[in-house]
């Protein structure tokens, strides 16, 4: 398995061991009308290392954000 880098909005709710579900955009579903295409790395992905930071936007002022590692050990069905 490969682990999946993600930088988010701060969200305090995500720490190791934390069960998400990831769902990629593909170019197939720009545009189009009916059900949706999911790209096949989409599926439940486990946080394995979260960091969380507040960082300056360079405008004297501040942000929080989520820093996560995440890894699948499958792939959804296509």
């Amino acid at each position: 398995t490969c682990a999946l880098p993600i930088c988010v909005a701060g969200a305090p709710e995500l720490h190791a061991g934390s069960f998400i579900d990831v769902e990629f955009p593909t170019p197939l579903n720009n545009k189009n009308t009916g059900a949706p295409f999911k790209d096949s790395a989409s599926g439940r992905y486990i946080i394995i290392n979260a960091k969380h930071s507040i960082v300056a936007d360079g405008r004297r002022g501040f942000f929080y954000e989520t820093t996560f590692e995440a890894v699948t050990d499958s792939f959804a069905a296509s």
